[in-house]
């Protein structure tokens, strides 16, 4: 589905990422976990074709009909002027012109992410998790083929951390997506992905890929991990991520 070859990019003030090698098998969940500050972001913006890396090459299988793409930020990012079913219909509206998104698939994924009733309220009427599921909400609805979340279920406690989580893999199955998740959290990323590609701290490069195909694969990942994660170095506040 895509592939990322030898990318490296430095903002000047040293090198962020370093030599990154990362392939996205179709019909996948990978899960992108490392360090606060180690510069997951700034990939995926890359990946994105948001932000061009210093040096290294990005290539994408996009041959089948309609939106490619499917990127969400951090930030929710919702039109304030607009109520959350506008917002969540925005991004399948732009795609595909005037016509607004099948009204049936907007109400099951407000049900699915625990937003029944909350079609008709306006950003500031929203928690901030419910902002960021409005947003996961907005990607979904467009039905893209290459899902690319950074850090989607950031605004949420444990329930709907839970819930949002299944949501996405339930996507995937049922589009034969791909999706790849950025995370700095461990448990989320055993629970989320097929597979796990771990990053080091700046200069940043893969120090491992753990696969999940099945219970014990989960358990071993998370022990092995865990043990990883305690002993890493913190990244230095104040450096974006």
């Amino acid at each position: 589905m895509l592939t990322a070859s030898h990318l490296c990019h430095d903002y000047g003030r040293g090198p962020v990422l370093d030599g990154i090698e990362l392939e996205l098998e179709a019909g996948s969940v990978t899960c992108l976990l490392g360090p606060s500050g180690c510069g997951k972001s700034t990939l995926l913006n890359i990946l994105a074709g948001l932000l061009k890396p210093t040096s290294g090459t990005v290539n994408a299988d996009c041959a089948r009909p309609g939106p490619a793409l499917g990127y969400m930020a951090q930030e929710p990012d919702l039109l304030p002027w607009l109520t959350a079913e506008k917002n969540a219909a925005l991004a399948a509206q732009l795609h595909g012109g005037i016509m607004a998104p099948d009204a049936g698939k907007r109400a099951a994924l407000f049900r699915r992410f625990g937003l029944a009733g909350c079609e008709r309220l306006y950003p500031h009427e929203l928690s901030g998790g419910q902002r960021q599921r409005v947003a996961l909400i907005r990607t979904l609805l467009a039905e893209p083929k290459l899902l690319l979340l950074d850090e989607p279920l950031g605004h949420l406690d444990a329930g709907r951390r839970l819930m949002a989580a299944r949501a996405i893999r339930q996507y995937v199955a049922e589009h034969r997506a791909t999706a790849l998740v950025v995370t700095h959290q461990l448990d989320e990323a055993v629970h989320l992905g097929d597979r796990i590609v771990t990053l080091s701290d700046r200069p940043t490069r893969v120090t491992g890929i753990h696969r999940l195909d099945s219970p014990n694969s989960r358990r071993e990942a998370f022990m092995a991990l865990s043990e990883t994660l305690a002993s890493a170095p913190v990244a230095a506040e104040g450096v974006a991520a």
